[in-house]
């Protein structure tokens, strides 16, 4: 054992209920929640929780549930014997037991614990494991039904619960951010959500078997697009990567599931591409007027201009766009349970342009270039942050706003999610 754990199961000794706890498993070999609370006379769950928190590496749970001594846990339970003077006494490890049955809850982008299914498990006799997950919800139920039905919990993202069944959760938890009780975001682990949302998406949604090549059609659909266009892109189950071109051409190239062959279509003044169940490239004339975007268990990215208006609305998704050649242009996104990267570059603003985020569950990184002289009022509701200036906040605006003639308003509501927004001016040449 190095140094640090040596201090750390010092740190974790020091405390006259931990002992106890210690010296009564070493006594009885195993005991059950309720029965190491009683016996150290601790009332309060919270409090209790904490100090089994503390012994983490020298307590253990077995496969039926109660608690015993790890091989470290004896070394500290003879280390103990002897600084009181007693007799070293030999004990034997307790063999494990047969282990029970564990129900593992994995790859889910959601999933909710509630009391009528861990009532369920535990009538079966099973215990549940929940790991890659990214927004677990725990309902409010017993400490000792959660203590004796709950295996683990690894590699979430978020987890919802109440404040007094968190110290339990927390004792068998890896790589594991709590939001639940109001506890706030820290923007510095707004990376580490982002990469857990897209593994998360990755690991769900490209399980289809469009990439079955017995499954597959490949496709090239090509339309003359008028050069004062509107574009809407549906996309279900499905990858496209964006790029434009300068000719009214719109070129779309890709595989697709048999019977499910992509709706590409142009009426009047309005481009509509249907995508379900494929992977592929579209190419589209330059700069749109409006964009309407909706993304459900999808994949988009590439480049893109747009005049008037973009909206993105993205469901379980993931998005990596750049907007360039935006003059005055308005953006919305709605945005639940996805990762969205999206820059934005103004060229112009004349007048007043609004960017709007309404974030649910979601990672959102969001950078936006103006020009030098344009002004600032933005603000965010719920967990995340704005930067200008190099300097972060939650709600800035800069003196003048209102009388000048070039103006961004930024508004985001963010609800149990990670939202990040970067203004950056773009100094005069």
């Amino acid at each position: 054992m190095g140094t640090d754990g040596i201090e750390k199961y010092l740190k974790a000794l020091a405390h006259p209920a931990r002992r106890k706890i210690i010296e009564a498993l070493a006594e009885k070999k195993t005991l059950s929640y309720s029965e190491l609370m009683r016996i150290t006379g601790i009332e309060d769950s919270g409090t209790f929780a904490f100090h089994l928190r503390m012994l983490q590496g020298l307590i253990e749970k077995n496969e039926v549930g109660e608690y015993q001594l790890t091989s470290e846990g004896w070394k500290a339970y003879r280390a103990l014997s002897v600084l009181a003077g007693r007799e070293e006494v030999r004990v034997e490890e307790r063999p494990r037991e047969k282990p029970g049955e564990v129900m593992v809850i994995q790859d889910r982008i959601n999933f909710t614990l509630t009391r009528k299914i861990a009532e369920k498990i535990r009538a079966e006799g099973k215990k549940i494991l929940i790991r890659d997950v990214v927004f677990l919800t725990i309902e409010d139920m017993p400490e000792e039904l959660l203590d004796e039905i709950l295996e683990g919990v690894s590699d979430v993202v978020f987890v919802s619960i109440p404040r007094k069944l968190r110290d339990i959760v927390e004792l068998r938890s890896k790589d594991v951010l709590f939001v639940g009780g109001a506890v706030p975001f820290i923007g510095s682990i707004a990376s580490y959500i982002t990469s857990a949302i897209t593994k998360a998406l990755a690991s769900t949604q490209w399980k289809n078997d469009v990439w079955s090549k017995r499954e597959n059609i490949s496709l090239s659909i090509r339309r003359d697009v008028p050069r004062d266009y509107s574009l809407a892109i549906d996309l279900n189950t499905s990858s496209l990567h964006i790029f434009e071109n300068k000719d009214n051409i719109l070129l779309l190239k890709g595989v697709f599931k048999k019977g499910f062959e992509p709706d590409v279509r142009v009426s009047g003044d309005r481009v509509t591409v249907e995508i379900d169940r494929g992977k592929a490239d579209l190419e589209i004339p330059i700069s749109p007027k409006t964009i309407r975007i909706d993304l459900n268990t999808s994949s988009l990215s590439g480049k893109i201009g747009c005049k008037e208006k973009v909206f993105i609305d993205s469901n379980t998704s993931r998005a990596e766009l750049e907007l360039v050649d935006l003059k005055t242009t308005n953006i919305g996104i709605d945005s639940n349970t996805s990762s969205i990267n999206i820059k934005a570059i103004y060229d112009i603003i004349d007048g007043e342009a609004e960017v709007k985020v309404d974030s649910n569950t979601s990672s959102i990184s969001f950078e936006i270039e103006i020009p030098e002289e344009t002004k600032v009022d933005a603000e965010i509701n719920g967990y995340g942050i704005i930067e200008i200036n190099g300097v972060r906040t939650r709600s800035y605006r800069d003196k003048g706003y209102d009388e000048s003639p070039s103006r961004l308003r930024v508004r985001v509501d963010n609800d149990a999610g990670s939202v990040k927004v970067v203004i950056k001016r773009r100094l005069s040449s």
